[in-house]
């Protein structure tokens, strides 16, 4: 597994490319804007097609790579490379249960159960379970913690429905920067139709809980 220094200086230098991307998205100069850009693009083409080869290369070594490739999956930091060149070995479903798992703690330390109820085209219906009270900004916890698993283990994914909560009202989010390079054409991961899928804002505090 990947260090939590290691994984929080690669966090680092994609929060950094995703501000510089931003910057070059905000050239003034249209063909300096459009050259840079498509500069990008054409090295993570390049890097892609390399990183390819070489899971080919592991998976085709029988056990012996599976074993290695699962490693890989199982690595934080190689897993969010993988994910963003689509090259994770791990199919959605798979990743998407791997989320729910690690947050299930979490909902539980709010006396809550958690269950995937369907997975069907991207869109993730699951379903929460409460059994004491939990004001909006439990609410708002349990809510962000499932949407931030699930879009850190399958970014793909498209929509969450999450049955058992009160609904909360819209929040921001942030492009990821596999979009900001172009390098997938899938919309911007929601729940419902007005909130967007990644990173919510925490909702306000509720008095006399937390």
């Amino acid at each position: 597994m990947t260090s939590p220094a290691a994984e929080a200086e690669f966090r680092s230098r994609v929060e950094k490319l995703d501000g510089l991307l931003h910057d070059l998205e905000s050239c003034g100069d249209p063909a300096v804007r459009s050259k840079s850009i498509e500069a990008v693009q054409t090295l993570m083409e390049f890097h892609g097609t390399g990183l390819s080869k070489i899971v080919d290369y592991i998976a085709s070594a029988g056990p012996a790579g599976n074993e290695i490739l699962s490693k890989m999956a199982n690595d934080d930091l190689i897993s969010s490379l993988l994910l963003l060149y689509e090259l994770h070995p791990a199919d959605v479903e798979t990743r998407v249960r791997q989320a729910l798992d690690k947050v299930r703690p979490i909902i539980r330390q709010h006396g809550a159960s958690l269950e995937l109820v369907a997975l069907n085209e991207g869109k993730v219906h699951v379903r929460i379970e409460r059994t004491g009270h939990a004001c909006g900004s439990t609410a708002g916890k349990i809510k962000t913690a499932i949407e931030a698993a699930i879009l850190d283990k399958a970014p793909e994914v498209v929509s969450v429905e999450i049955d058992g909560l009160a609904p909360l009202g819209a929040s921001a989010g942030f492009v990821p920067v596999e979009q900001l390079l172009g390098h997938s054409g899938r919309s911007k991961p929601r729940t419902g139709e007005a909130h967007e899928l990644q990173i919510p804002a925490q909702a306000a505090a509720c008095a006399g809980h937390e």
